[in-house]
């Protein structure tokens, strides 16, 4: 808005209509996402590997709502080789010393570009730089080194948001060690999850479902597994909280090995 009226009309951003969907995972919300890509004068697919300063990383929210619709599925890839080569540009641009430095440029030499692992193991759009909010469907604690995160070994990714249930892979890339870890529904604890349905790679027997009734739950990953989880979600039941799962009871923390 200026002296003469409103200005700088442009196409609504998928991010902030993603923001929307992601907050509510209604059809409705979905249905708006649907109408702006018809709309759109851009592939939706298409993973950017050269943004510029970091609030230009909500572009690639696009392609991880494709993704999570289950139409884009080379996504995961792709994002990983995006990431890396942004993060090896922008390392050296500060081992060059020669890239413009100014109040908002220092922002594009920052190596530090974590939308790409949000979105990959959280579910998470990407968090606004003017004071968003971190959306994760599931938050990630390391037992052993009573830490948040994800464990050393463990990677994860989720594979699909419905209004009851978050469906994930987690993979123990170690031969030797299990590792223990908790997930928590949604970045503060203000989901519950219901139940969890689980399935090992390879394995043919029937997938085992637990009753779960609480905002965390404890995962026990042998060497060398990859398993598949279904975590039926109750949304925004509980007060959101920075507290860590240790703070509680650990008996009232159920497990799944």
């Amino acid at each position: 808005m200026g002296p003469d009226g409103w200005y700088d009309y442009r196409p609504l951003d998928p991010s902030i209509a993603g923001h929307l969907w992601h907050n509510s995972l209604d059809g409705e919300d979905w249905a708006r996402l649907e109408r702006l890509r018809d709309g759109a004068d851009f592939d939706w697919n298409h993973v950017h590997n050269d943004v510029g300063h970091a609030n230009e990383q909500r572009l690639n929210d696009a392609p991880h709502l494709t993704w999570l619709e289950g139409t884009n599925p080379g996504w995961p890839a792709h994002i990983l080789d995006a990431d890396s080569a942004m993060v090896e540009r922008n390392v050296n641009r500060i081992r060059e010393g020669t890239y413009e430095k100014g109040s908002q440029t220092v922002l594009d030499q920052s190596p530090v570009l974590p939308t790409g692992l949000a979105q990959m193991t959280m579910g998470a759009p990407y968090t606004c730089f003017n004071g968003g909010l971190l959306r994760g469907h599931v938050r990630y604690f390391d037992v052993d080194r009573a830490r948040p995160g994800l464990p050393l070994d463990v990677s994860a990714l989720v594979e699909s948001v419905v209004a009851r249930s978050v469906s994930l892979q987690l993979v123990n890339l170690s031969d030797v060690e299990t590792r223990k870890l908790v997930l928590q529904a949604g970045s503060y604890g203000e989901h519950c999850f219901t139940c969890v349905t689980t399935r090992r790679h390879g394995d043919t027997a029937a997938p085992e479902t637990y009753a779960v009734d609480g905002r965390y739950v404890a995962i026990d990953l042998p060497p060398a597994t990859t398993i598949r989880l279904e975590l039926g979600t109750n949304r925004f039941v509980n007060r959101p909280t920075y507290a860590l799962p240790w703070q509680m009871v650990p008996a009232s923390i159920p497990g799944i090995a």
